[in-house]
């Protein structure tokens, strides 16, 4: 999720993972999966950066999860310690 800032003022997350583009009129508006169109404050560079931002995150803060039982790695991911002590 990003934090960005509605014309009116209004904060607001949106998932990262559903917007599909980003228009640069003179205002930066995000275009979501679902066809919602959501204009914001920031400049299109700063939205850029919090998706990338998010990303790593996500990417680097998960890795495998070994069984504590049975000492076998498996697939799924447990989030790592920055991503727990964030929440």
């Amino acid at each position: 999720m990003i934090e960005v800032t509605k014309f009116g003022g209004e904060r607001l997350m949106v998932n990262a993972d559903h917007i599909e583009c980003i228009e640069m009129q003179p205002e930066t508006a995000l275009i979501l999966s679902n066809g919602k169109r959501i204009v914001v404050l920031e400049k299109v560079e700063i939205v850029i950066e919090r998706i990338l931002n998010y990303q790593r995150i996500i990417r680097s803060e998960h890795r495998p999860r070994t069984s504590v039982v049975t000492g076998v790695e498996s697939q799924g991911l447990v989030p790592g310690p920055a991503v727990i002590e964030a929440l």
